[in-house]
């Protein structure tokens, strides 16, 4: 069972798309927080905690928070060392090109979602007052964490690539092939980065998950180099890390690099087990529409977990069980689908207007 379609120049590695839906998944589940720290901003939260009934604090939806904490481990790190392994699939281009293209993939998305999306929805959600909005946008604009909530990935990760790519040209100038020695040169920078006496949009933030995505790109090389592991491999090494991981929360048997590692590598089996049993579903139209719509997904979704949870408080919607459960598969499933929804609808919108403007020239 192969886990890649050809093309003629790279390849689209399918495990990578599966990835790419698990990792997008934890980013939700990781984002969907408790009730407290999700209303921090202008409701009076002891009143709301005595009106929400005993099921929020019950077994299942306490693990489900407890998901969202486990989450947090690992999934930044997963998500950088998947951005290395699939900018791995083809050759990187002129140095000035590849910057002009991240900078037009990465930068132009956190401006434009940041400010025409992200901060209305919160704005409407009441995480911000309307007098607060200019200094709020200044924030946003200086990379104020707090403010820029899950964007920062993105410049992040622009400076990753930036810094990727300088070393890459440069060892190849110096006619060093060795990927081995790229990947000492990330963790260098790992190491170094917060001697850098100044910090710009996010640069020390990417530079500390710099090891990461060297790491991802040195791994889509090594795994071409071998052939796909059987399906019943795959599932006693997911048994034995989903074990592991359970003995780890419990007794702590691994500190937190090891542990990080042990919850990536768990995930991209589990990824792998899913590109298995469901091969079929790659060949449906809701997949091609998933995928399209996944880096949306991490768009949308995180205003969309704040104005979950003000409807609910303001409407009072979890005085009962069944209004805590529906709350909590809302935040953990509900905007991702809801995130789709929109830009389904984006993208309707725009097809209409260029076939208009073609129409008119």
């Amino acid at each position: 069972m192969t886990e890649a379609t050809q093309t003629p120049q790279t390849e689209r590695v399918v495990i990578y798309d599966w990835l790419r839906i698990v990792a997008t998944l934890w980013v939700i589940i990781g984002h969907s927080v408790t009730l407290h720290e999700s209303l921090a901003h202008g409701l009076d939260l002891p009143a709301v905690a005595t009106s929400i009934s005993p099921a929020y604090d019950g077994r299942f939806l306490a693990f489900c928070r407890f998901l969202s904490g486990w989450v947090y481990i690992f999934h930044m790190p997963l998500f950088f060392a998947l951005s290395g392994a699939v900018l791995a699939l083809k050759p990187l281009p002129a140095l000035d090109d590849f910057l002009r293209g991240k900078a037009r993939r990465l930068l132009v998305p956190y401006l434009a979602c940041g400010l025409l999306y992200m901060l209305p929805v919160k704005l409407l959600a009441g995480v911000y007052t309307l007098p607060q909005m200019p200094e709020v946008i200044r924030g946003f604009l200086s990379s104020n964490e707090d403010i820029n909530a899950h964007l920062w990935f993105l410049p992040a990760l622009f400076w990753v690539m930036a810094v990727f790519a300088v070393f890459e040209k440069v060892l190849k100038r110096l006619r060093i092939n060795s990927l081995y020695a790229l990947l000492f040169m990330g963790w260098l920078v790992s190491l170094s980065y917060q001697y850098i006496p100044v910090d710009f949009f996010f640069l020390k933030k990417g530079l500390d998950y710099t090891v990461f995505f060297f790491f991802g790109y040195v791994f889509e090389h090594e795994r071409r180099r071998h052939k796909p592991m059987k399906t019943s491999t795959i599932a006693v090494l997911f048994i034995l890390l989903t074990l592991i991981q359970a003995l780890y929360k419990k007794y702590l048997i691994l500190n937190n690099f090891f542990g990080l590692i042990c919850c990536c590598a768990f995930s991209y089996m589990l990824a792998l087990l899913l590109s298995r049993v469901f091969a079929s579903f790659t060949e449906t139209k809701l997949w091609k529409i998933l995928i399209r719509d996944l880096f949306a997904v991490y768009l949308f979704h995180d205003p969309l977990e704040f104005a979950t949870a003000a409807l609910f408080v303001r409407c009072n919607l979890l005085g009962s069980a069944a209004g805590c459960y529906l709350y909590t598969f809302i935040r953990m499933l509900g905007v991702g689908i809801l995130s789709v929804g929109i830009a389904e609808l984006l993208r309707f919108c725009s097809l209409k207007a260029a076939r208009a403007f073609d129409k008119k020239h």
